[in-house]
């Protein structure tokens, strides 16, 4: 069972200005558990952290840029003065 990031968002997210996430692609690459992404970004919304979702296998084709759960995820560090 995974851990619930959410939760541990203080001691996983101190110091991390952005995080990108993706599945695997190539011949090999493994499945990508959704609920696990989802986790992710809503350890990222919780932090204030940016969440970037880069790419997923979607119906056996990578998709670049998909959206998770009705949103395109492409945030980015803010540029700083």
């Amino acid at each position: 069972m995974r851990q619930n990031y959410a939760e541990t968002v203080d001691s996983h997210f101190h110091g991390i200005d952005l995080i990108v996430q993706g599945c695997e692609s190539g011949s090999h690459a493994r499945p990508m558990d959704l609920d696990w992404a989802r986790q992710v970004r809503d350890a990222c919304i919780a932090a204030g952290v940016p969440y970037f979702f880069k790419q997923c296998m979607q119906e056996g084709k990578l998709v670049k840029m998909p959206e998770l759960d009705g949103k395109v995820w492409d945030q980015w560090i803010e540029a700083k003065p």
